[in-house]
């Protein structure tokens, strides 16, 4: 069987990974724009939390990479919010809220989508959606709470909400075991090692057509795939601009992951990790290395502006930053039966097209993987 991949991220190869432990004779070409596998792989995520990343992890030990994984400090499960001129925990905050808690199992669930924001205000309150909901939703998706689904986002709110209420929910949850993740010399090493599987791949190759093969497997960003197929159908997207900052001799004002920054607050900065706080064993002993989401037009100035006005810093000794164009898709509500509608003119228009990607079920590697794991499987 002739088999083509278009696109070399992380969905794509490890859609041919699947491929070959299925079918080890599988004829495999995979497809690739740019001039080098991995995509927002190489420079993007780093963190992962080890209880709810299963197919990432046995994707790692897979391609023999289990020696190169590093785990976080103790300290990394500490969160903080920006609010009111401070870094706060999330907890210091949720004290004026408990009655709005204790009140939530008895809100009657709603049979609509409806926004992140509006399901936050409707089951506790517009200020504790501002406060919580809406800084959870820019760490994920970079978007606007008030427009996102919370039925496309945050499924299993949903779902709970169905059951009767968030709190027995989250009560009833199984715990996540294990901190975070990375690899040693970060998750380039994951697209360097399934660079490596013996199929062919064509770099610098932009697909004009869906090709003629036995079974083709799309893991181009939504807008591209739809353009293939000739589809009206949209999905708008987030571009986002990360910048690293390093820092020879630093020290932060309080150990944890990192922060993230409300809407309310009016800041172009989404939000800051602290890398050498998470993973102290990959940097040297007394370094800083900051990780920085932001929009607007002055991505460096915003970073350096937070680095010295929310942590006390100077001038970092080392500045990079990259453009995320279009890189995490943007689920509005109603946009689970947009996303049908689209899949189901696939089928028609295409027998042998199946879907992969993060725009069917979330932007994460994980789901990202998972997609591709369970496309696989079924075909």
């Amino acid at each position: 069987m002739k088999i083509a991949i278009l696109g070399g991220g992380i969905s794509g190869l490890s859609a041919a990974h699947f491929i070959l432990q299925k079918n080890p004779k599988a004829k495999i070409t995979l497809f690739e724009k740019e001039s080098e596998l991995g995509g927002w792989m190489r420079k993007g995520p780093r963190t992962f939390q080890a209880g709810k990343c299963p197919h990432l992890l046995k994707l790692i030990h897979d391609m023999g990479l289990q020696d190169a994984l590093v785990f976080s400090d103790p300290a990394a499960k500490n969160r903080f919010l920006w609010h009111r001129g401070k870094l706060r925990s999330p907890k210091s905050l949720i004290f004026p809220f408990i009655p709005l808690l204790l009140r939530e199992p008895f809100i009657s669930a709603s049979n609509e989508d409806e926004s992140i924001h509006a399901f936050a205000s409707r089951r506790f309150s517009p200020q504790f959606a501002s406060l919580f909901f809406d800084p959870l939703t820019l760490g994920i998706y970079g978007g606007d709470s008030k427009k996102l689904s919370i039925r496309s986002c945050f499924p299993k709110l949903y779902e709970w909400e169905k059951k009767g209420s968030l709190l027995k929910g989250m009560l009833h949850a199984p715990k996540s075991k294990g901190g975070l993740f990375s690899l040693r010399s970060g998750m380039g090493t994951l697209v360097d090692a399934l660079a490596k599987l013996p199929i062919e791949i064509k770099l610098n190759t932009r697909v004009e057509t869906i090709p003629n093969f036995d079974r083709v497997y799309s893991a181009l960003p939504a807008f591209e795939i739809a353009r293939l197929a000739h589809s009206s159908w949209e999905i708008p997207s987030i571009s986002l601009h990360v910048v690293q900052l390093l820092y020879k001799k630093a020290n932060l004002p309080k150990k944890g992951f990192g922060y993230l920054i409300p809407s309310i607050e009016g800041q172009d900065l989404l939000g800051m990790i602290w890398n050498s706080s998470i993973f102290p064993d990959l940097y040297e002993k007394g370094s800083l290395s900051l990780t920085a989401m932001v929009r607007g037009d002055n991505p460096v100035q915003e970073a350096l502006r937070a680095s010295q006005d929310h942590l006390g810093l100077g001038p970092p000794d080392e500045i990079s930053s990259f453009y995320a164009e279009n890189s995490i898709p943007q689920f509005e509500v109603g946009y689970t039966r947009s996303l049908k509608l689209f899949e189901e003119e696939i089928q028609k228009k295409f027998i042998n097209l199946r879907l992969l990607g993060n725009f069917l079920e979330g932007p994460s590697v994980e789901s990202c993987i998972q997609r591709s794991f369970k496309e696989i499987s079924l075909n």
